[in-house]
């Protein structure tokens, strides 16, 4: 019985001994619960993972349990977009008619109807036909041109800020006013002067104009010259090709557009000929992307040039005359280049070329003519009555002009 007795008592200590050992591992919890809290989630989340072309739209629940890492996030390069607005007209062919005008009733008078068009442009170009003189008692007019400094500061007054200078006339008289022209824009820094040196490094230089970030080279030269270019780095003219293939290739490498501005062509005709066809096809291939050509005194078609090597510009043959006292319609209707270029990161191109019709309008006033420059779009058949040379013409004679000239083509 006592060895009953103690068999009994002792299965119930060891009894009670594993009792108390389960019930405190059932309390036990900060560890092992944590980690199959974890284990649960990780599980949780690997099982709901949505592929990578549902929507982007996440809960906050969903997002807070994601991490974001560096090559999770693609960055957009920033757009960096500039535009240049450009215009350029036709010959400022100043003949005595003029000069005595400008000096009865001022010269800024010549560009008064035009000025804020020419103004609003971030570049300006116009054709200075005729070079200046200080000499007061050699301002001429036609067959030999030399003008007053007065005329520059009226265009410059209107927002010219390019003069092309080398035409045929530039040698009329001599190299004094060659010099002359020079000194004068010296006095106007912010004025670019194309086509005539002072020195003969500048020969070899393109020039560059910075607007809105954008590097726009310029060269301007004539094939045509009505007296000998007596020495030779005074004017660009169009006898060395090899000349051209250095300058443009140059600007090819340091300026985001080139403008190329020849002198060139045959007088009064609206279809470029061959020196103007094969010179244009050879500039594109030498890297001009816009070529605005002088000298026919007509206008002439704008079209698009391609080279052999794949090269293009935009190509106006001629603008005709800007300003004068040219007789006939013809002559007296010009063409105004309107441009937009345009940057975007890092690659340029034109857009919105267009062609604008110009035209003179000449009353007399106070015995004298009055000449002025302007848009053709704003002659009425009011105004045009008034007109000493044209008054018994009409309106849309002059549009006609325009039309059939800007579809010359070659």
């Amino acid at each position: 019985m006592k060895k009953t007795a103690s068999l009994i008592i002792t299965f119930l200590i060891i009894f009670s001994a594993l009792f108390s050992a389960c019930v405190g591992a059932g309390s036990d919890k900060p560890k092992d619960t944590t980690q199959a809290v974890t284990t649960s989630s990780e599980t949780t989340k690997s099982e709901t993972t949505l592929p990578e072309t549902t929507s982007p739209e996440t809960t906050e629940s969903e997002s807070s349990t994601e991490e974001t890492t560096a090559e999770d996030i693609t960055t957009e390069p920033p757009i960096t977009k500039s535009t240049v607005t450009l215009i350029a007209v036709g010959d400022n062919l100043i003949h005595d008619s003029l000069i005595s005008s400008g000096k009865k009733h001022g010269y800024d008078s010549f560009y008064s109807r035009i000025k804020d068009t020419v103004s609003s442009a971030d570049v300006a170009i116009i054709n200075q036909e005729s070079t200046f003189t200080y000499d007061p008692s050699k301002y001429a007019g036609y067959p030999r041109f030399a003008s007053p400094p007065a005329i520059g500061e009226a265009a410059i007054n209107a927002g010219f800020d390019v003069f092309t200078l080398a035409t045929n006339h530039t040698w009329d008289n001599g190299e004094q006013p060659i010099i002359d022209t020079l000194d004068f824009f010296s006095k106007h820094p912010s004025v670019m002067a194309l086509g005539i040196h002072s020195e003969m490094k500048s020969y070899y230089q393109v020039r560059v104009i910075e607007k809105n970030g954008i590097k726009i080279a310029m060269l301007n030269c004539t094939a045509l010259t009505n007296r000998p270019n007596s020495v030779w780095w005074r004017m660009n003219d169009m006898s060395d090709k090899d000349y051209f293939r250095q300058m443009l290739g140059w600007a090819e490498k340091n300026a985001d557009i080139t403008v190329v501005i020849p002198h060139w062509g045959a007088e009064y005709q609206h279809t470029p000929n061959y020196q103007q066809t094969s010179w244009a096809k050879f500039l594109t291939e030498c890297g001009a992307d816009i070529i605005i050509g002088h000298h026919p005194h007509v206008v002439q078609p704008m079209m698009t040039v391609k080279a052999d090597n794949g090269n293009t510009s935009l190509c106006y043959y001629s603008l005709g005359n800007f300003i004068s006292d040219q007789t006939s319609v013809k002559k007296n209707v010009g063409g105004m280049a309107s441009l937009t270029i345009v940057k975007e990161n890092g690659v340029t191109r034109v857009e919105d070329a267009t062609l604008i019709p110009t035209t003179v309008h000449v009353e007399r006033v106070s015995g004298t003519k009055v000449f002025q420059a302007m848009l053709l779009t704003d002659l009425t058949p009011e105004l045009l009555k008034k007109d000493v040379k044209f008054g018994s013409n009409t309106v849309e004679e002059f549009w006609e002009v325009f039309e059939t000239a800007s579809k010359s083509y070659p």
